[in-house]
């Protein structure tokens, strides 16, 4: 890493969070944010050189002070700070993230055969395209004549190729 205010680190719930400010004028708010102002005085840590031969000694201080509290007490500092962070999220608590929510990242789909169920979508949009799921997953052979019937092959084709069981259909 090459700055403290662009990394992860865990919190005293054993949950983690990530800064994303690589610029120098972050780091007296980083510092004020985890009560770690007198380190804006330490000569060690005056410019982003300085600090990056510190690293060792300043992850481990700021290891130390996010040990105090949760990740989502941090959270809330962090926000008052204006600093950019964000949790790090558990597989588990993915699906139930506002801004995953937001994107509609697990539609709801419905298949004939289990009813309704989460899947997952694409993080990205596109002026251009509609992407992402719209319905189940074809059953086996479901579109098999209709893509051969794309691919130029006639009903008699496909019909032979269904009785020699080459596709199924």
């Amino acid at each position: 890493m090459l700055t403290p205010t662009a990394n992860r680190y865990p919190c005293g719930d054993g949950r983690w969070v990530v800064f994303n400010m690589p610029e120098p004028s972050a780091w007296p708010k980083f510092c004020k944010s985890l009560g770690l102002d007198h380190w804006l005085e330490d000569e060690r840590f005056v410019d982003g050189s300085s600090r990056y031969r510190h690293m060792e000694e300043l992850t481990n201080g700021v290891d130390e002070a996010l040990s105090h509290r949760g990740r989502d007490e941090w959270g809330v500092i962090f926000d008052e700070a204006g600093l950019v962070w964000g949790p790090v999220l558990g597989l588990h608590e993915v699906p139930e993230d506002p801004q995953a929510k937001a994107l509609n990242l697990f539609p709801i789909l419905t298949d004939e055969s289990i009813g309704d169920y989460s899947t997952v979508s694409i993080p990205m949009r596109f002026t251009s395209a509609d992407v992402g799921p719209k319905a189940p997953a074809p059953k086996l052979g479901e579109h098999t004549r209709s893509i051969l019937f794309e691919f130029g092959f006639d009903e008699q084709e496909i019909d032979e190729l269904s009785e020699a069981r080459v596709i199924s259909n």
